[in-house]
């Protein structure tokens, strides 16, 4: 697929209206750059199918035996998604993940037996809305060359954002409020686990003060609980994960 094929199949992408139509233009694409295999996934329609979030393959057989042994949960490919930024083939997914358990091991022996031996996977996030990625698959041991890979890298990012258009994502964009400076450590501070007491301390404020921040806080954002500062902080870019769950 020469680059002005992916033009054109990304013109007919953002036509889609349907995700029939879209995942029909994808795959007649995939094929064409010798990749048969596709599947353009938010990982939470595994965990909640039938809802808002969006799950296409062609896999056939091996999507029925996925699902129905739970391989999402443990799925290299899914897993590794979460803990890169850039595409990449299977055979790194070992490396990415610091090795596999016996269970995904078996998981990557069982794909291959269903036909895909080999493949790329493109991880896509956006903050706010489930992590999910499109996979490209192979029955050959080797990926097609180089730069057809980097023509499915583009043509994923196409593919995902289209389906995210098609299931109304973003539903609300989640803009950041104007908020003080001190309003706003004690936004990151309470998104971080810290209770009002703690909060009072390290910013040397009076703890009327943080819970009169917190109130405003749960206005701004038309909340009911503290508990939900810490998505909305991970969505608004205030704090990382790391900050929230400190990695053991």
């Amino acid at each position: 697929m020469p680059f002005r094929d992916l033009d054109a199949y990304i013109k007919q992408a953002r036509r889609a209206n349907s995700d029939r139509e879209l995942f029909s233009c994808s795959e007649a694409a995939a094929r064409q750059l010798g990749l048969p295999w596709l599947a353009i996934v938010q990982s939470m329609a595994f965990f909640q199918p039938g809802g808002r979030y969006f799950r296409m393959d062609n896999f056939q057989s091996w999507g029925d035996v996925f699902v129905a042994e739970g391989y999402y949960r443990d799925d290299p490919a899914l897993l590794a998604a979460r803990s890169t930024s850039r595409a990449f083939c299977w055979h790194e997914m070992e490396r990415l993940l610091g090795g596999f358990t016996r269970r995904q091991a078996r998981i990557v022996r069982e794909a291959a037996r269903h036909g895909l031996r080999n493949g790329l996977t493109v991880p896509i996030g956006v903050a706010g809305e489930p992590p999910g990625c499109c996979t490209f698959a192979t029955r050959d041991r080797q990926l097609p060359p180089s730069h057809i890979c980097r023509i499915a890298t583009l043509m994923a990012s196409e593919a995902f954002t289209e389906a995210r258009r098609l299931h109304g994502f973003p539903a609300r964009p989640l803009k950041l409020p104007h908020l003080s400076p001190k309003r706003l450590e004690c936004f990151r501070l309470a998104a971080m686990g810290k209770s009002d007491v703690e909060i009072g301390i390290m910013m040397n404020i009076a703890p009327t003060t943080v819970r009169t921040y917190m109130r405003d806080l749960r206005e701004h954002f038309g909340i009911y609980s503290r508990a939900q500062l810490p998505a909305i902080a991970l969505a608004c870019g205030i704090v990382c994960i790391e900050e929230i769950v400190p990695r053991f």
